[in-house]
């Protein structure tokens, strides 16, 4: 999204704690520009994209989410790398965000982060996150948590893609 200038004062005008976001925010520079930095950054974005895109208007991509808004929120300041994470959900769920896309994990899993998510979760946010790409039968956050609907990946064959961690604890495969 372009920011336009005429609507950006410096002042946080709807009380939010958030200066100028009209848009979003990104939480690692906390500035109201959430555009990735470079294309290391994009991976986000483009699972919005593709969660966003608009059907039968002749774009090469349609998604069950034709017509959604999407709140962009930036967690990262550097590639690879979730700085602010617990700062963009609870951002998201205070916006009012019907889902929260957490396209990042780890094997390492937080009493804090829960937390953040049961708040998440109370506040009606649905909340959705990979699996992980290192062909592992091991949980992997924010996917294994309470109320996080965990996502592996498939092939075109509906198989498991190669790539993709595995296990009880996966509630869906695409």
């Amino acid at each position: 999204g372009v920011i336009d200038p005429e609507e950006m004062n410096g002042m946080d005008d709807d009380g939010n704690g958030y200066i100028d976001d009209n848009i979003g925010y990104d939480m690692a520079d906390r500035d109201p520009y959430p555009d990735p930095n470079t294309s290391q950054y994009s991976h986000g974005t483009t699972v919005a994209g593709v969660a966003a895109a608009k059907t039968n208007n002749g774009v090469g991509v349609a998604s069950l989410g034709n017509g959604i808004t999407v709140l962009p929120i930036k967690a990262a300041n550097a590639p690879n790398t979730i700085t602010h994470g617990y700062e963009a959900i609870l951002y998201a769920a205070s916006m009012g965000a019907d889902v929260i896309c957490m396209a990042w994990g780890s094997p390492t899993s937080s009493i804090t982060e829960q937390n953040i998510i049961n708040y998440a979760y109370s506040k009606g946010c649905v909340m959705v996150a990979g699996v992980g790409n290192d062909n592992q039968n091991a949980m992997y956050y924010p996917a294994a948590y309470n109320h996080v609907i965990s996502v592996a990946a498939t092939q075109s064959n509906d198989a498991k893609a190669a790539f993709s961690n595995y296990g009880t604890w996966v509630d869906v495969s695409v």
